[in-house]
């Protein structure tokens, strides 16, 4: 594992810039991060546009279920890096 914090930086930097691409492609709404966000805070842009708002016809029990499975991968994933650089 790396011991610097600058590669983490930059890899949830490109999560964040994928991630929100990605929630524009239709079967990976029902799992992404900004679209269970958008669904749960029920943002909505109306007008012609208003379709493309990834996420707007989730339901909230839905965007969080997605919420707490992202959750727990990071949880997950923090607890395997820890016991690799701690060993």
């Amino acid at each position: 594992m790396l011991r610097s914090v600058g590669p983490a930086i930059g890899a949830a930097i490109a999560f964040s810039f994928v991630e929100n691409i990605l929630a524009l492609w239709a079967p990976y709404q029902n799992v992404s991060l900004s679209a269970a966000t958008n669904g749960l805070f029920d943002v909505d842009i109306g007008g012609a546009f208003g379709p493309f708002v990834p996420g707007g016809d989730l339901s909230q029990v839905h965007a969080l279920a997605i919420i707490a499975g992202w959750t727990l991968l990071g949880l997950g994933l923090t607890w395997w890096g820890l016991q690799r650089r701690d060993a």
